[in-house]
């Protein structure tokens, strides 16, 4: 950093070899003079702007220099100023340098393009779309249900690019109220708000920058929020909450969610401006359920990982468990089989995984499987029922019946909230043989 130090008339009391470089001056003939009497570099005008604004961009000899005119007070009264001076191409390797040394402290991506296991044509499909996906700097949009591996795909688009070296962050948005999750994506400066550090904080797309932000179940994002999401997309600019600052960032976007965003577009739970923005490239994770012929894969790899980090002496799994594992739906995708392998692992300690140790840890699946796929005929039964289409009478005959419960069965009340006299009621009831049953 080149520093000028100069004394309340102007007249410069010391300055350094920095200083004198960027600046192209004599630094013996420099200390008693005033920065306009210089032979410099610097033009006059530019000298002129320098020391009216506390900061500024000049251009010396083909360099774009960072100055900062920090006063120096005495009491109440002024004593001069230190001019600091830094090239602003370092001061971008200098915060190159700040952002890798936080990624090394836990920034950055685990998984890569090899953790995805599968070699089904489905995942085939993926994997190449990662591939592809990973060259360019366009935001991705990851959808699937729970458990299915998001947060996998999202890292291992991060390894596959260019950025793999910068920060990898990811947020859960559901997991904070609308006011901390802006807080948290955009940080806020000294007394923003009650509870705020004292310090301020920087948020993650500004921890992000020259990386990637994933932000995880976007779906379920506050309006309110979306709406700064879409600026901080569009035109790659953030404001910290409490401050009137623009910050720039550069800052790769992969967002995921558990629901059909389009769906909650029409419903106007989220923005249609920000899902297009989001859905440049779309990854779509299929459920467990749709590619069974990576379960015994999946079992062998989180098999391998589980019982290294138990510290078990697991020697395999028996065909006929990897038989059994085929059986399932895997609601929970490949979260819930992990968690299962854990289970098997965790009762076994040693030795090959058989039927006849876990079989326990079958049966309380088989309820558990029970339970879900009740649940899940029924509301196929009740989808069935709402979406019949019912004949004008029977329409009709639902609202009038709708009615008359609303009304606790009183005909005067319910032909009022139809909007029809009691005699339209009756006669419409006995039309359609219900006059005697109600």
């Amino acid at each position: 950093v080149g520093t000028i130090a100069a004394d309340s008339e102007g007249h410069i009391i010391s300055a350094n070899r920095k200083a004198a470089e960027l600046c192209k001056f004599n630094l013996q003939e420099a200390v008693g003079k005033k920065m306009e009497d210089l032979e410099s570099a610097v033009s006059l005008s530019d000298i002129q702007d320098v020391l009216s604004k506390p900061s500024g961009i000049f251009e010396i000899m083909g360099s774009k220099i960072l100055v900062d005119k920090v006063p120096i007070s005495i009491g109440d009264s002024e004593a001069g100023y230190v001019l600091r001076m830094k090239r602003t191409d370092q001061i971008l390797i200098d915060d190159s340098r700040v952002r890798s040394i936080l990624a090394q402290k836990g920034l950055q991506a685990r998984y890569a393009l090899d953790d995805i296991k599968g070699k089904s044509e489905i995942i085939k499909r993926l994997k190449n779309q990662v591939e592809h996906y990973a060259r360019t700097d366009s935001t991705v949009l990851i959808t699937g249900e729970s458990g299915s591996g998001k947060e996998l795909f999202s890292q291992a688009v991060h390894n596959a690019s260019m950025r793999k070296h910068r920060p990898f962050l990811a947020i859960n948005c559901p997991s904070f109220p609308p006011h901390l999750l802006e807080s948290e994506l955009f940080g806020y400066v000294s007394g923003a708000f009650t509870g705020a550090r004292k310090e301020g904080k920087i948020g993650v797309f500004e921890l992000a920058h020259t990386g990637t932000l994933f932000l995880d179940e976007i779906g379920d994002m506050d309006l309110s929020v979306q709406s700064k999401i879409l600026r901080a997309v569009q035109e790659k600019e953030i404001m910290r909450v409490g401050d009137d600052k623009i910050i720039s960032i550069d800052v790769r976007i992969i967002a995921a969610t558990n629901k059909n965003l389009f769906e909650e577009v029409l419903k106007g739970n989220f923005r249609e401006d920000l899902y297009y923005r989001l859905n440049i490239l779309n990854i779509n994770v299929p459920p467990l359920r749709e590619h069974k012929e990576d379960i015994e894969e999946l079992t062998e790899s989180a098999l391998y990982d589980i019982n290294e980090r138990l510290g078990c002496s697991i020697t395999g799994i028996s065909d006929d468990v990897i038989e059994k594992l085929n059986d399932y739906e895997w609601y929970g995708n490949v979260r819930e089989l992990n968690n299962f392998v854990e289970k098997m692992i965790a009762m076994v300690r040693s030795g090959k995984i058989t039927m006849g140790k876990v079989d326990g840890l079958f049966r309380e699946m088989d309820r558990q499987i029970k339970v879900y796929r009740d649940f899940y005929r029924k509301s196929d039964e009740q989808e069935g029922i709402d979406n019949k289409i019912m004949t004008l009478k029977e329409a009709e005959m639902f609202v009038i019946e709708k009615a008359l419960r609303n009304a606790d069965y009183n005909k005067t009340k319910a032909a009022q909230i139809l909007g029809i006299d009691r005699g339209t009621l009756m006669r419409k009831l006995q039309g359609n043989g219900r006059e005697r049953v109600l």
